[in-house]
């Protein structure tokens, strides 16, 4: 039998704690940093085309449906439909209304609900939005949960004439 010195027993610590380290980086780190950057990667590219989106450079796909009627209303008028249709659906998606805050300053409508559901509901309110044929915009959601229920303060701004 082969006795190792000393220094060689050191030595073949060395290299097994090395040769270790690299199934650990391979196997277990590599992917996770690799996750982390395709993520960073995903948000820039996110990042970039929103703003591409507000300055008016790209039109979303959404808004690019031909035939599709938009219309603009008095600032009563617009404000009375975007009241009564927020009233409606809560009604039927059974949204429980918290708060409902409205302002007008230059040709601008804000309305700021803060209001109680669960996410199919919201979810169902979200995407009824277009039917209200005018232009809307969330201009900021701000979601906490408490227990399985959702509380919601959303800001919607529509523009009237």
């Amino acid at each position: 039998m082969n006795k190792l010195s000393p220094r060689e027993k050191g030595l073949a610590t060395i290299a097994s704690f090395f040769l270790i380290f690299l199934v650990y980086w391979y196997f277990l780190l590599n992917p996770v940093v690799s996750s982390f950057d395709k993520i960073n990667l995903a948000i820039t590219q996110a990042k970039t085309k929103l703003e591409k989106i507000a300055s008016g450079q790209i039109v979303p796909i959404s808004m690019r449906k031909p035939g599709k009627k938009v219309d603009v209303y008095p600032r009563e008028e617009q404000s009375a439909r975007l009241i009564e249709f927020i009233d409606k659906k809560f009604k039927s998606y059974g949204i429980k209304l918290i708060s409902l805050k409205q302002k007008a300053a230059d040709n601008r409508l804000v309305i700021d609900i803060k209001f109680e559901s669960t996410y199919y509901p919201f979810l169902g309110f979200l995407n009824s939005l277009p039917e209200l044929n005018t232009v809307l915009v969330i201009e900021n959601v701000d979601m906490n949960l408490a227990g399985n229920k959702l509380i919601v303060n959303m800001t919607i701004v529509s523009g009237y004439r």
